[in-house]
């Protein structure tokens, strides 16, 4: 049956499932999560979650793909969808209607927007093929520079990366791929650089490098920290050691999103309890397969303040001590 619209039903454990159930027995709640594109970062790491939360829960967790996080925050904020992933300075933005929600139309419904927590850490990659020459965004300038297509948050967060840096798009030939596309767009030498959030180590990256060497362009500290303050101070400086691509001989300095579960403040508590409990406590069987996840702890992920955490979460992490 599809996992889509009107997931997380009120009520643990009442839902009835929509067809195939004879005699009105009763079923599993089935929640679908939100994520990006299939093959994205969220869609994979979310299938890992939905198969271990099934496993150990009452709950039947399934993944749903969608245009992307932009699209998310409409999905849940119209209560299409419960739980969706977002960075976390974009939740931010459509609560408080700041950013480039402060202009826009029709997103006063953002402010019902609440934490569930967050999972792992986006960490961009700015990447150009190791035989273009091209080491750093200055000698970038007039060349083909993916940042993925407009309605992406990857979109927003690499325009203002651009003006961090001091340019404007017309510096760049820009290029708007989506990020399964990225890949094969610099194996063909169809862009000459795309940025992009993967783990660290991220096997299309790696399988790509493994027969076109990359190199990968430093972040300065300049831009970084003009980055963090228009993103409210919710970045992490990260480092990508040396060597984790095959071209790549030098340690780079980038920085990571924190990228989380969101939900509507107005799910039901015990739902979301028994979600967060669910996940939570088969942290260690997930990592395994979905490593990203190791970047954020349940402390870590119980010390995020910056957004409103929803009731059912904040009894868990209460529980464990995490949170007063």
């Amino acid at each position: 049956m599809k996992l889509a619209m009107k997931t997380l039903i009120k009520g643990l454990l009442s839902s009835v499932l929509a067809a195939g159930v004879a005699g009105g027995a009763f079923a599993q709640e089935r929640i679908a999560i939100g994520t990006a594109s299939t093959g994205s970062n969220p869609y994979v790491v979310g299938s890992v979650m939905a198969k271990v939360m099934t496993e150990n829960s009452d709950l039947e967790v399934g993944i749903q793909s969608t245009g992307g996080y932009n699209e998310n925050l409409g999905l849940v904020s119209s209560g299409q969808m419960d739980v969706a992933f977002n960075f976390i300075p974009q939740l931010l933005d459509a609560r408080a209607q700041t950013g480039k929600f402060e202009t826009a139309q029709g997103t006063e419904m953002f402010k019902n927007l609440q934490l569930l927590f967050p999972v792992y850490l986006a960490t961009y990659h700015y990447i150009v093929r190791q035989d273009s020459g091209i080491t750093t965004f200055e000698e970038l300038q007039g060349h083909r520079f993916n940042i993925n297509v407009p309605s992406t948050a990857t979109h927003g967060i690499n325009m203002k990366l651009i003006a961090a840096l001091g340019y404007t798009p017309d510096d760049f030939k820009i290029v708007n791929l989506t990020g399964k596309d990225t890949y094969n767009a610099l194996r063909n030498r169809l862009t000459d650089a795309s940025g992009t959030s993967i783990a660290i180590g991220g096997g299309k990256l790696l399988e790509l490098a493994a027969s076109v060497p990359v190199e990968l362009l430093e972040v300065s500290d300049e831009a970084y920290e003009k980055l963090n303050v228009a993103f409210n101070n919710t970045l992490v400086r990260t480092t990508i050691p040396a060597n984790t691509y095959s071209g790549q001989e030098h340690a780079v300095r980038t920085f990571s999103i924190p990228t989380a579960l969101f939900t509507r403040a107005d799910v039901d508590e015990e739902t979301v309890y028994q979600f967060t409990k669910a996940y939570w406590d088969h942290w260690d069987e997930m990592t395994p397969d979905a490593r990203t996840l190791k970047d954020v702890d349940a402390e870590l992920a119980a010390s995020f303040s910056k957004i409103q955490m929803h009731t059912g979460a904040q009894r868990y992490f209460r529980e464990r001590g995490l949170i007063d």
